[in-house]
């Protein structure tokens, strides 16, 4: 996909705004997980903020997945690439562990996509590709974006192609796996098992999650299918040091708040 001149009606997103909207909804997200019950005491615009705030949380990991994709494309070294990503999803493991046990961070996850699809075009048969891409599935199933991470990834990649349809049918897989138990769930009443986030209800947790695919999912793939290729401001290693610096900065914060 090269980069085509903006309209001026409807200017192009470049990889830095992606980024950008990325960090803002990651944020987003992860003051509200940590702090939800912190929110939820506050009667009057606790519940609000926390819908809002899982919202915008939502557009983060479809547009972090496109990245990967659309990185995966253009990089002119896949080694560089791949050891950038390792080496940050090992430096974040100790923030994100404070603030989520051992779960292995998203990191970790997009390695695992990125894995797949050096695989796809590396592996001399489909059996041993077929291996790659389940051993890949299994390794994220201990991370941040359990398995459906790495399939956008793929998918992302594999439907590049057909522009804004191959996206939206990528959006699916987020929607499907967190937007319909969400929905199954507020339809029954919160009759179906399910967590709920501290200081709320399973009931509640179902709205935020349906928030979150529904209402990220637009904004993902409203900022993705406007996309056309241009890279922006090149401030590459502040978007890779803001991940651990951030979770950091919360865990800090929720050891002395909670």
């Amino acid at each position: 996909m090269s980069p085509r001149p903006t309209t001026g009606l409807r200017p192009d997103v470049s990889a830095f705004t992606l980024k950008v909207a990325a960090i803002i909804g990651m944020t987003c997200n992860h003051v509200a997980n940590v702090f939800s019950g912190a929110f939820a005491g506050y009667d009057l615009w606790g519940a609000p903020a926390l819908l809002i705030l899982y919202a915008l949380g939502g557009m983060t990991f479809p547009v972090m997945a496109f990245l990967v994709s659309e990185g995966y494309a253009r990089t002119s070294n896949m080694r560089r690439y791949a050891k950038r990503l390792l080496a940050f999803a090992l430096i974040s493991q100790v923030p994100f562990s404070l603030l989520w046990g051992l779960e292995g961070n998203v990191m970790f996850t997009l390695l695992a996509g990125l894995g797949i699809l050096y695989a796809r075009d590396h592996c001399k048969s489909p059996g041993a590709f077929a291996a790659c891409f389940c051993l890949a599935l299994g390794i994220s199933a201990f991370c941040d974006w359990p398995v459906i991470g790495p399939l956008m990834i793929f998918l992302f990649h594999e439907l590049r192609s057909q522009g804004a349809r191959g996206i939206m049918l990528t959006m699916l897989v987020p929607f499907a796996s967190t937007g319909i138990p969400a929905l199954a769930n507020i339809l029954t009443g919160g009759a179906l098992p399910s967590y709920s986030l501290a200081g709320t209800t399973a009931l509640f947790t179902s709205w935020c999650e349906l928030g979150y695919a529904c209402v990220g999912i637009l904004f993902a793939a409203t900022f993705i299918t406007r996309y056309q290729g241009r890279r922006g401001r090149p401030l590459k290693w502040f978007f890779y040091a803001y991940y651990p610096a951030h979770l950091l900065v919360i865990a800090a914060a929720a050891h002395l708040i909670l």
